[in-house]
């Protein structure tokens, strides 16, 4: 019934009711602010279910996370660019939607993901810089669009 209004805050408020609500599991914030360099630091413990995990993990494994958040995922570009936030300090970006055409645009490559195959849960896709395939998944970042989240949701009711 909820949809963002176009503001970064409305993607935060809905990303914490869906954890609220038990949709999205595993993340606890530690902390949030919106004048700091990330959105928050938190600490996301592993969930039953998960696949492919890295040998060093298993379900209920404690690992500190930084999220960005965006209203739109391809905003977060012109973040590295300005050299405001780095590439590299971010673990996970949640997002209403993302636009494929311009994350291109840009040599970012966008896959959908099956969210219990990724490290991170109801993560959906996975962003590839593609000037970075040599590093392997350190030119890659996962992201959880709540629209997409929210309407495959919908659509399995």
């Amino acid at each position: 019934m909820k949809h963002s209004d176009g503001q970064e805050a409305s993607v935060v408020a809905l990303f914490h009711e869906l954890i609220g609500a038990k949709i999205i599991l595993g993340y606890h914030t530690l902390k949030m602010g919106y004048k700091m360099t990330y959105d928050a630091w938190s600490i996301y413990i592993i969930p039953q279910g998960i696949k492919n995990l890295p040998t060093d993990l298993s379900s209920g494994s404690e690992i500190p996370v930084i999220i960005e958040f965006k209203y739109k995922a391809e905003d977060v570009l012109n973040d590295f660019k300005n050299d405001i936030k780095y590439f590299t300090d971010i673990d996970l970006l949640v997002c209403w939607d993302l636009d494929e055409s311009k994350l291109a645009k840009e040599g970012v490559d966008v896959e959908p993901i099956s969210s219990d195959s990724s490290l991170f849960h109801s993560a959906n896709y996975k962003l590839t810089w593609r000037g970075s395939y040599n590093l392997g998944t350190a030119g890659q970042k996962l992201v959880i669009s709540l629209r997409h989240l929210i309407s495959d949701i919908v659509k399995q009711k």
